[in-house]
């Protein structure tokens, strides 16, 4: 089952990489802020273009460094049958998807804009399924 647990935490990581690269690669603002902010009359000036380009990038290197962190966890700890570092992993986890799921979603639902929240929630339950994989 440790395999298994590994497996998929490795594909929570993968996933968190996957969601860096959208905020890394993509434009600033993203598709969705373009949207929210046309949806309320706003215009794009530079000054906003240029501060979410700068904080994609410092989300997305984050995620990236955390993926990363994901990966050693369930690589070195979880196959090893490490207790705190299967705890630390669905903590980390939870501590990405949590925020990033509940504030896109209440974004999504205050502006009717379609958000990201959904592949937030795919990851928790692939890191807790994970989870719960490493305790069998």
């Amino acid at each position: 089952m440790l395999l298994i647990s590994v497996v998929l935490s490795l594909l929570s990581a993968i996933g968190t990489v996957a969601i860096a690269l959208k905020y890394i690669l993509g434009p600033a603002p993203a598709g969705y802020h373009r949207e929210m902010i046309a949806a309320q009359g706003g215009e794009i000036s530079d000054v906003v273009v240029k501060i979410t380009w700068a904080l994609n990038k410092v989300f997305g290197f984050s995620l990236v460094g955390i993926a990363l962190a994901m990966a050693g966890l369930a690589i070195f700890g979880v196959y090893a049958d490490i207790f705190w570092a299967k705890a630390l992993l669905l903590l980390v986890g939870a501590a990405v998807s949590v925020p990033l799921a509940a504030v896109t979603f209440k974004m999504e639902k205050a502006t009717g804009v379609k958000t990201p929240w959904r592949p937030a929630v795919i990851m928790l339950a692939i890191s807790v399924t994970a989870f719960g994989f490493s305790m069998v």
